[in-house]
């Protein structure tokens, strides 16, 4: 089992680095601290370690490099990594999260260095990826817990794109990860991730517009993670602090513990397929890359909004963050504007968002974006599928859900579906239940009148 970052103490025989010399020790010469953290914090290049000499923040050892926060501990004195830091691996391996008393948990990626001899020759012996019995390196994106990358719903990025989303459990996907887990196509955030790892990063002409560009959360990319930040934030004793190795980041191993007490083990039959159609993704598979300069009291208004108004109490905080990120990227920089201008047809679209949380903002966009003229006519819609067509205290939300199919197809209106749809047409909507099917074609001619 690999050490990927006992906590040194300053006893320890390391070496303090300057940038350019951490930059030379790189694979490659790569700026590897170059990443921003989940609140879109970059590294300064400022002492975070009181005891560290002037302009030699990277601390170094055994081929290892770490620049980030520090905390001393309670009680003895040395220091332990507490906080937004970057981790550099001696086999090009780049670690990015929050740590927590010396431990990464919480959402974090796993890079490679573009210029890593397993990266450049696409093979990694022991890797938990094997395609064709060869190990495969791959970027992660999800949550680590105590080091292990333990997540519901990680995505895994193999150096062709490859990619998937699903359940990690003690550093493995959990069942087969080609068939298991679910397909994703290119996307502007797996692009960006990949770009790390194919290109050098030259930041010395970047102003502070740029600096602010967007973390790539896991969230981005996934359907949704079902594990709290809180949760993560537990108390660790003093021997796991002490005994901190963040584990081999590919290899088949059994963990230590039985078990983590906060996580259930997963089947892949808990993790919804790919022909669901409350988690079908649409991605294209060019995507124009967005650099936008996000306006804090904007994000910070919309995730309110989506928290308090929304979701509900015990939303992920960084989760709704995300979301007033995705709704700011398509211009819809207010509550106020999404309802002026927003429809059930536009919230089913949004497929950035879990599916659970789309159905919650579905039944808010239907309840007060009434007055706007998209979601009257949709509504209108509804209200006449529910009473007049289908009847018999029919779903609310699966109403919505036809009427958006047939808004998609030009009716948008009542009238246009009186007069345009025939019979032979309600035959081929597959995506209504047979026996709604019947309804509609039983009463279809009587609401006519």
């Amino acid at each position: 089992m690999g050490d990927i970052g006992k906590p040194w103490y300053p006893a320890d025989y390391g070496d303090w680095l300057s940038f350019d010399e951490a930059q030379k020790q790189s694979h490659g010469g790569i700026e590897w601290w170059c990443w921003p953290g989940r609140e879109d914090e970059w590294l300064a290049p400022e002492q975070h370690r009181p005891d560290s000499p002037v302009n030699k923040p990277v601390f170094a050892k055994a081929g290892h490099m770490y620049f980030g926060k520090w905390e001393k501990h309670e009680t003895e004195d040395w220091y332990m990594w507490h906080g937004f830091g970057i981790y550099y691996r001696h086999n090009g391996e780049i670690f990015i999260g929050d740590w927590y008393k010396g431990k990464l948990c919480g959402l974090g990626h796993r890079l490679w260095s573009p210029y890593a001899e397993n990266w450049t020759e696409n093979v990694k012996q022991g890797s938990v990826i094997q395609e064709n019995g060869v190990g495969k390196p791959f970027l992660y994106v999800g949550r680590f817990v105590d080091n292990w990358k333990h997540d519901k719903a990680a995505t895994a990025i193999l150096k062709d794109g490859t990619t998937r989303v699903g359940p990690w459990e003690y550093n493995q996907p959990v069942g087969d990860w080609w068939k298991d887990h679910l397909v994703l196509k290119r996307t502007y955030e797996v692009d960006r991730l990949l770009a790390f790892a194919t290109k050098k990063i030259d930041t010395e002409e970047s102003d502070e517009a740029n600096l602010a560009s967007p973390s790539l959360m896991a969230k981005s990319i996934l359907l949704g993670n079902m594990v709290s930040n809180k949760a993560d934030e537990h108390p660790i004793s003093v021997e796991e602090a002490m005994d901190f190795s963040v584990k081999e980041s590919d290899q088949q191993q059994t963990p230590k513990l039985q078990r983590l007490g906060r996580y259930a083990r997963l089947q892949t039959s808990d993790f919804p397929r790919p022909s669901s159609p409350e988690i079908e993704i649409t991605f294209t598979d060019e995507y124009e890359v967005p650099n936008p300069v996000y306006d804090k009291a904007q994000v910070a208004a919309l995730t309110e909004w989506l928290t308090n108004s929304v979701i509900g109490n015990g939303a992920d905080f960084c989760e709704m963050e995300r979301y007033a990120r995705e709704l700011l990227v398509m211009g819809l920089h207010s509550e106020a504007l999404i309802k002026e201008t927003c429809s059930t047809f536009d919230v089913i679209c949004w497929r950035w968002m879990k599916p659970y949380h789309r159905k919650v903002l579905l039944r808010w966009v239907q309840m007060n974006c009434a007055d706007n003229q998209f979601q009257c006519q949709l509504n209108w819609i509804t209200e006449w599928l529910a009473d007049s067509v289908i009847g018999y205290d029919a779903d609310p939300l699966e109403m919505g859900y036809y009427a958006r199919k047939l808004f998609v197809r030009g009716h948008h209106s009542i009238a246009a579906i009186q007069d345009k749809i025939r019979s032979e047409d309600v035959d081929s909507f597959e995506w209504m239940k047979p026996m709604h099917k019947r309804l509609f074609l039983s009463r279809y001619k009587h609401s006519r009148t």
